[in-house]
């Protein structure tokens, strides 16, 4: 009483499972203590080999000396007789993944099995030898297998043409081409498995020759086979024959006309298939398509929700290539938008979406947004692309159809999902003309908390893009730069790229982008530095190809220019020739010479001038003989001659600096006066 007190004080009791703490090691241990026994234990016997298979289908990886182990310890249970511990044995070998070495053991067990007057032995044994066979056994065991498939059982002979597939994977067809007689026989057995597994091996050995599977289609076409499984794999190769063939061939109506046939048939199953080969075939007429839809039709009413789901699913693409057809099932959608199963909902308002006019978009739209939390990412991208569709047919609705995206933009969903919402509203965007704005101020909200760095980099390349030619371009910049504060290097390196293009292609914000992206020269990240300081030189680059084409734009002189060009040489200055200041100078020396206002001052340095400007001629044509000076550019200034040793010594060193634009020009000459001696060699330094 006490004991029982105690159990019914309990709240669950559960007895303790076999599958509870248990681990590699420790199942490995437990094999090597039962399967070595010498009285084999059959109920541990099973209990481990169940942990060992449930480890296995958990992902369980036993290495190399472990699966050995376990393999010869598996094998020393074919001495017992008991049907259900062999069937645990067959399921542990075929999943234990051995090399053929060490697989000599076993396949002399089941090769014993496989001429065993039990029928589950002879099965099993096959379908394990099939998968740890060498393919150059397979000729030792053909007659044993060539056999099974004419037997009797139609136990032995599903597993032996499920067999046959594996081994032509992994030998090729030249064997089993050998055994198409056989299959041929087993094909026309009354076991609905046998006939299925039968046409797939045929199908398989025969693929490649398109004139043989048309002979085999037409002849079960006239005489359809009984099994349910083995009809629609017949539909199946019948729609691929006839695509590939473009329906065209000597058989091409009678195939069509049996896929017309299967349509009045009793079962569900046979039905769907034939109604969904002849939708998909695309070279149909609406015509030949409708007897098909109709039957469609009659599905979506179905109390079965597999058969409405089937149903609604091949008219959405259907649709596509023949909408005035679905047209008629639009009573029977519109009925399926309540639907308990949300994923039949979603497939009836988007093939609504597809059929409808302009006048439904709003009321359809309305009723998306109740459930669209309540299905699956893959449905809410098959709803988008009908989205997508429906607003370029219908372009002023596109201001409902792009809020609807961009509240999709702020729930809940995965990286493919959201994926495809940022395509949808970049195609719209780039349709339609007037959504432009409304969607790039959507992009910005939707990069302020995108959680996927990949689809924030594409948003801000198509800002970069599209950004700066809208009618306010600055009220984004505040969007991208708050992705330099707080995103990941990748979406970091993408908002200076976004930046610079707003620098380059608004003027008015090119100072305002230079500051920002001087902030960026201090960043962690390699990428972002590099990109901050090429698009900084960039656009200051520009900036003075501006400045100098504001300059050129009042029509300098050459006259000026010339001028100009004298007095920089007479001052020799070491900073460049400046436009914006050199040539001021120049206008105004210009006036002064038309006024004839010069002084005695002005015109004693224009004397001066004169030599200079010629002697700087001449060493530029004397420089210019020397080979390789000329692809230097022009001379810009010639440097006064140092020396670089005392002139009381015994050699005398002295140089002068030409000074080119990209390149510097060094003269050193060696006098030695005592026998007048001159040596001149000349350095170019980049």
């Amino acid at each position: 009483m006490g004991d029982r007190g105690k159990h019914d004080d309990d709240d669950v009791y559960e007895e303790e499972s076999i599958f509870d703490n248990i681990t590699t090691t420790s199942v490995l241990q437990d094999a090597r203590k039962v399967f070595n026994e010498r009285n084999l234990r059959l109920g541990d016997c099973s209990r481990v080999l169940t942990q060992i298979l449930y480890l296995i289908s958990q992902g369980e990886v036993y290495t190399s000396e472990e699966s050995i182990e376990l393999f010869f310890s598996v094998t020393k249970l074919f001495q017992s007789d008991n049907i259900h511990l062999r069937r645990m044995i067959y399921l542990v070998i075929k999943d234990l993944n051995v090399d053929k070495d060490n697989s000599l053991i076993v396949v002399s067990c089941l090769s014993k099995d496989m001429t065993n007057e039990q029928d589950l032995y002879r099965a099993n044994s096959i379908r394990v030898l099939a998968k740890i066979i060498d393919s150059t056994m397979v000729s030792g065991i053909e007659r044993f297998l060539k056999q099974a498939i004419v037997d009797k059982n139609p136990f032995v002979v599903i597993s032996t043409l499920v067999a046959s597939q594996h081994i032509l994977k992994r030998t090729g067809a030249e064997l089993v081409k050998r055994w198409v007689n056989e299959v041929q026989e087993a094909l026309a057995s009354k076991s609905p498995m046998a006939q299925y597994n039968a046409l797939a091996l045929l199908y398989k050995i025969k693929e490649q020759d398109r004139l043989a599977i048309s002979k085999i289609v037409t002849a079960l076409a006239r005489k359809p086979l009984s099994g349910t499984m083995a009809q629609c794999l017949h539909i199946r190769i019948v729609h691929n024959l006839l695509k590939y063939n473009e329906g065209k061939g000597s058989n091409a109506a009678e195939l069509l006309q049996f896929l017309q046939d299967c349509l009045r048939n009793r079962n569900f199953a046979v039905m769907y298939e034939a109604a969904k080969a002849l939708c998909s075939l695309p070279f149909l007429t609406a015509v030949q398509v409708s007897p098909a839809v109709n039957v469609l039709h009659d599905f979506l009413s179905s109390p079965v929700p597999a058969q409405r789901f089937a149903a609604v699913k091949t008219l959405s693409k259907v649709v596509v290539q023949y909408p005035l057809v679905v047209t008629s099932c639009s009573v029977e959608l519109e009925r399926l938008i309540t639907d308990n199963n949300r994923n039949i909902a979603t497939l009836a308002i988007t093939t609504l979406l597809k059929t409808g006019d302009e006048d439904n978009v709003d009321r359809l739209m309305k009723s998306i947004t109740g459930f669209m939390n309540e299905i699956s990412d893959d449905f809410k991208v098959v709803l988008v692309e009908a989205i997508k569709t429906l607003c370029l047919k219908f372009p002023h609705k596109h201001h409902s159809l792009i809020n609807f995206l961009a509240a999709s933009m702020r729930q809940e969903g995965g990286f493919t999902f959201k994926k495809t919402l940022v395509t949808t509203l970049l195609t719209i965007i780039d349709k339609i003309e007037e959504a432009k704005d409304v969607g790039l101020d959507h992009f910005c909200e939707f990069i302020e908390d995108c959680e996927f760095p990949e689809l924030s980099v594409k948003v801000l390349h198509m800002l970069g893009e599209k950004g700066p030619l809208t009618d306010n371009p600055s009220k984004y910049i505040r969007y991208v730069f708050n992705r330099l504060i707080l995103e990941v290097p990748s979406v970091r390196a993408a908002s200076v790229s976004c930046l610079a293009k707003f620098g380059v292609a608004v003027p008015n914000l090119t100072d305002s982008i230079i500051v920002l992206l001087t902030r960026c020269l201090n960043d962690v990240d390699d990428e972002v530095r590099d990109r901050a300081v090429f698009y900084l030189n960039l656009l200051k680059t520009t900036q003075r190809s501006h400045a100098k084409s504001l300059v050129f734009s009042e029509e300098i002189s050459l006259t000026n220019l010339e001028c100009s060009l004298q007095v920089y040489l007479e001052k020799c200055q070491d900073k460049p020739f400046n436009l914006m200041t050199d040539i001021v100078e120049a206008k105004q020396q210009d006036e002064r010479e038309e006024r004839g206002t010069f002084d005695d001052t002005n015109d004693a340095e224009e004397e001066e001038a004169a030599p200079v400007v010629s002697n700087a001629v001449t060493v530029e044509k004397e420089l210019a003989l020397i080979p390789g000076v000329e692809t230097l550019g022009g001379l810009v200034k010639s440097c006064d001659e140092c020396e670089l040793t005392e002139s009381e010594t015994e050699y005398v060193v002295t140089c002068v600096r030409h000074i080119y634009p990209k390149h510097v020009v060094s003269g050193l000459s060696f006098r030695y006066p005592k026998v007048w001696f001159l040596l001149i060699r000349f350095f170019v330094f980049s």
